[in-house]
């Protein structure tokens, strides 16, 4: 495993605990334990789109192959909604970012370029863009919506 990745295991227990038991203390645990990695200097994976080409509804089986617009060499700093694979969930749109390549894979084997990205520079493009409500991790199995107001707790504003 990529070591940039290697505590997000951590962060997917949370959210599998979170998931069983959606407690105020286990999303705290949750938060921190992001906090924790990305204070680390840890990465999420985060998918690139081709302009034009749709994005599956979240829990969506099946999408159609895409290629990247852009390759592991892209500043996450440089990158807009138009590069980075958006969802539409509640008739928002959220940031995708995986914990691990595993969890990408959860979405039903679509095709798709990737790159990893440092957590705050993640959690900074889906603060600095109106248009997006927010990160929504792993969103195949261990699901989390990370809505502006929580990823400000992350950051600790």
């Amino acid at each position: 495993m990529d070591n940039s990745l290697s505590g997000n295991v951590e962060i997917e227990k949370c959210i599998a605990a979170l998931q069983q038991a959606p407690t105020a203390e286990n999303l705290a645990v949750t938060l921190t334990e992001i906090r924790h990695q990305m204070q680390a200097g840890k990465h999420f994976i985060v998918p690139v789109e081709a302009p034009g080409v749709a994005v599956p509804a979240a829990g969506s089986q099946t999408a159609a192959p895409r290629s990247g617009a852009a390759g592991s060499a892209m500043s996450l700093g440089q990158a807009t909604p138009a590069h980075l694979q958006l969802m539409e969930v509640d008739g928002g749109k959220w940031l995708a970012a995986y914990t691990t390549f595993d969890e990408q894979l959860e979405g039903g084997g679509a095709v798709m370029s990737t790159f990893t990205a440092e957590i705050r520079q993640i959690f900074d493009v889906a603060l600095r863009e109106d248009s997006v409500k927010g990160v929504f991790l792993d969103p195949w199995k261990h699901a989390l919506q990370l809505d502006k107001h929580l990823i400000h707790i992350i950051l600790g504003k």
